[in-house]
């Protein structure tokens, strides 16, 4: 056991020093780019890794599906671009084909229900391309995750692991890390909302909020969806926040440059003479 955990030790420190010594070229050749020059200019290397761990956090309980969208576009972005990257590993096949590999838990998903197939097509994801991973357990998930990011085949994995999990810890994280740089593929994990999230190897941290449209038009209405996005942590760069929009029929970022802000519902206040007014009996 003891020397299972140096090698994963001097395997983990070898990795950091082949990406001190990769050229800027080549660490460019690893990421991918949201599409957004003011964004992706404020991202170590011009865009974000497809070698490592991206965690995509709600601000609250009711930002849970606002969080969810987001990851769906850094994986329809991870997608679009997977067949113009070079192939990572000597046996690695020339392109991804978009394929991606979403794990929901399977133990109580959140009240947003299960994946849409419709609505992630609205997202620019083709559910065609799509592989469902449902683990029974979170130690499952686990697994399924690390297995995904091995395979190799696909343009971004995504995983649901809740703040709350007993099982995931900063040791889980550096081997999903680790599988995520051995075979070139970003792993992009959903936390939940609002908890304390346990140490982990992620490269960036994002925490994102529901905003409206822009223009006030509902979202229904429209093919894009409107986020507050702050970038929590960022290895090598520097945190932010901003607002975005995604245009699913493009597959595109663009920047809210007046988001509008949320409506909220008057509150109904009764008057003095209301309240003493005892209130008719029913029957």
């Amino acid at each position: 056991m003891l020397s299972r955990e140096k090698s994963e030790l001097v395997a983990g420190l070898r990795t950091q020093i082949a990406a001190l010594e990769a050229s800027p070229q080549q660490q460019a050749e690893t990421r991918f780019k949201l599409g957004l020059e003011a964004v992706d200019t404020r991202l170590p290397g011009g865009g974000l890794a497809r070698c490592g761990v991206h965690e995509v956090t709600a601000r609250a309980y009711g930002d849970m599906g606002a969080a969810i969208g987001f990851a769906a576009a850094l994986a329809a972005r991870a997608s679009q671009t997977s067949l113009d990257a070079p192939p990572h590993g000597p046996d690695m096949a020339l392109g991804k084909e978009g394929l991606i590999a979403w794990c929901q838990q399977g133990w109580g998903t959140y009240d947003q229900g299960p994946l849409y197939g419709p609505g992630l097509a609205a997202f620019g994801i083709d559910p065609s391309r799509l592989l469902l991973v449902n683990p029974a357990r979170e130690p499952d998930m686990l697994w399924a995750l690390e297995e995904c990011v091995r395979a190799g085949v696909f343009a971004a994995v995504v995983g649901e692991v809740p703040a709350t999990s007993r099982h995931f810890n900063l040791r889980a994280s550096r081997r999903l890390h680790l599988g995520a740089e051995d075979r070139g593929t970003p792993l992009i994990l959903l936390r939940g909302h609002g908890e304390m999230l346990s140490p982990s190897a992620a490269l960036t941290r994002w925490k994102i909020s529901a905003s409206p449209t822009e223009g006030g038009v509902p979202r229904q209405m429209t093919a894009a969806s409107c986020w507050q996005v702050e970038l929590e942590k960022c290895k090598g760069g520097q945190s932010f926040s901003t607002s975005l929009s995604w245009d699913g029929l493009v597959g595109a970022f663009r920047q809210v440059v007046n988001p509008p802000q949320r409506i909220l519902a008057p509150i109904v206040v009764r008057s003095a003479e209301q309240v003493d007014t005892p209130m008719r009996e029913v029957g």
